[in-house]
């Protein structure tokens, strides 16, 4: 399970990452842009083509390691169908009528020819409920969580983010299960996500569009019904409520509203909760920061209480949704509020990230992330004496891309480059963990050399060129999650490996893609320490 699941969410993050520039280029001449308009936020033309990234990122890995039944083929079809409408509808924005058309069908494909429904619901028995209308009740589920994320898309990293802690909540409790299934399933959408989140925190490069969050939607809500309903039963179907009860809300909050005022449930305005934190003085990353703050307290309780009774879990939401909705009431009272500890150091932050004289602290972060990062990767693959085959045969097949893409160099091939050099440093940092696992070292200092990359990296961010990069919903939500896995060290995502491997994985990546963007000769030092260090994993993979 753990060489899969790692090897899945690395090709998704990298395909990810390594996609989105290209489509970011091509969007304009394919007419997948979002326009400003009198409902949005931006102001400026912005590609919607995270979406395409996520999906070839994700669906990749699922086609190699997924075995090829008949619920992959059915699932494989649904997502296909859900992506080309979303593609056609951030093209062409279609009626919201033909939206539904494709969810629909999507849906039906998944429940009548994957098989896959809900036949355990909250507050009844087994076979209580014919079989025939629970599969048209789970159509429906689909369709309403899909729609439920997709409407709550509206600020930078919302969707994305949101959507990922849950999958991630429901993937920890697949591995749990050892449905080793879903957990690849739920790493290769996580990865994607991550990788689109780069580009995607505020002021976002691209949007999700609807091909993403339609997808993001889609996949979190079969993602709940296999983990309930078929990875651990014993789970309480109402722990799927809570995972995904933040844009449920979100979407009936906004309905009851539209109806009350006489409009269409489906017509456009700007009522979603998200909006009335920007209502009551929230800017627009302290409004992602509290979305993401409700989101981490909802799916940490529902993982706490997954085993507890339907009716407990009832309640909790209950309160939860009564109380979310009364302080945002209570809060429009207090419109313009904002806190003087943010804008003090908001103030800060921008006198020093436009203070001319770091220059030479700018210089020195560059090299030490590339002697850090260099160091990191040759005593990785040292480390390890045995590495399985498959890692071999992917370095074999990383070093035949990378030795011709340092020969001819153009954007195509530079992309390549990175690619090679975010698959490497995951397979390092596998490495090490279980070279550590395993006593072959006990190395106290790494923490240390991944803290020097990260405050390093951290700082080339806020201070790049003469702009001020605020700290990002992406460093929110990373912090949040390193957070989560000091309080709860055993919850594990792989066999043998917690989240904190996984932050360490994107630690690199932010190394990789800062040391990439300068683009000098220094860079040479890196992509030589990769070449020797991919070397030597094929000669301890295969020889």
């Amino acid at each position: 399970m753990s060489t899969l699941g790692l090897i899945s969410f690395l090709i998704a993050i990298s395909l990810s990452m390594m996609l989105i520039p290209l489509l970011v280029r091509i969007a304009p001449a394919i007419g997948l842009v979002d326009l400003p308009g009198p409902r949005k936020i931006h102001t400026d033309v912005v590609p919607r083509v995270g979406g395409i990234a996520i999906f070839l990122g994700s669906m990749i890995p699922l086609l190699i390691w997924l075995p090829k039944t008949q619920l992959f083929y059915a699932l494989l079809a649904a997502l296909l169908v859900l992506f080309l409408f979303g593609v056609w509808d951030d093209k062409s924005d279609i009626d919201f009528r033909a939206k539904f058309l494709g969810q629909i069908a999507a849906a039906t494909i998944l429940v009548y020819g994957g098989d896959i429904y809900i036949h355990q619901f909250p507050f009844f028995e087994d076979n209580e409920i014919p079989q025939g209308l629970t599969r048209i009740f789970t159509v429906i589920l689909l369709v309403g969580v899909t729609n439920a994320v997709n409407m709550a898309d509206g600020l930078d990293g919302l969707a994305g983010g949101t959507s990922l802690l849950a999958v991630g909540c429901m993937t920890v409790t697949a591995y749990l299960a050892q449905d080793v299934h879903v957990v690849i399933f739920g790493l290769a959408l996580i990865g994607a996500t991550l990788g689109f989140l780069r580009f995607n925190t505020y002021p976002a490069r691209l949007f999700l569009g609807d091909s993403g969050s339609q997808l993001l939607g889609f996949c979190s809500g079969v993602i709940c019904i296999l983990v309930t309903q078929r990875s651990n039963t014993a789970l309480s179907p109402m722990m799927a409520v809570l995972v995904l009860g933040l844009p449920l809300l979100d979407v009936l909050t906004v309905m009851a509203i539209r109806i009350s005022e006489g409009r269409s449930p489906f017509s456009a305005d700007k009522k979603h909760i998200h909006h009335m934190f920007l209502d009551v003085g929230f800017s627009h990353r302290e409004a992602v920061y509290v979305v993401y703050t409700i989101q981490i307290a909802l799916v940490l309780t529902a993982f706490l209480l997954r085993y507890a009774t339907d009716e407990l879990l009832l309640l909790v939401y209950m309160v939860f949704c009564i109380t979310l909705l009364s302080m945002i009431a209570l809060a429009k009272h207090r419109v313009g509020a904002v806190s003087m500890w943010v804008m003090g150091s908001q103030r800060f932050l921008a006198r020093i990230g436009i203070d001319a004289e770091l220059g030479v602290y700018r210089k020195f972060s560059y090299q030490t992330i590339r002697v850090i990062l260099s160091a990191i990767l040759i005593i990785g693959v040292s480390s390890i004496a045995d590495i399985p085959e498959d890692f071999g045969l992917m370095a074999v097949l990383l070093l035949v891309m990378l030795i011709p893409s340092l020969l001819i160099r153009n954007a195509f091939t530079n992309t390549i480059v990175r690619l090679c050099l975010y698959v490497t440093a995951g397979f390092v940092v596998y490495f090490i963990e279980l070279a550590q696992q395993d006593g072959v070292i006990v190395a106290n200092y790494l923490p240390v050399l991944f803290l020097i990359v990260g405050v390093a990296v951290a700082f080339l961010i806020r201070m790049a060129g003469s702009s001020v990069r605020e700290f990002s919903a992406l460093d929110f939500l990373l912090l949040a999650m390193a957070v989560i896995v000091s309080l709860f060290p055993e919850a594990k995502v792989m066999d043998g490996i917690d989240a904190k491997m996984v932050i360490e994985i994107v630690v690199l990546f932010y190394a990789v893609d800062v040391l990439f963007n300068r683009r000098d000769r220094l860079e040479k030092f890196v992509l030589a320490s990769t070449s020797v260090a991919l070397l030597i994993i094929v000669f301890k993979g295969l020889l």
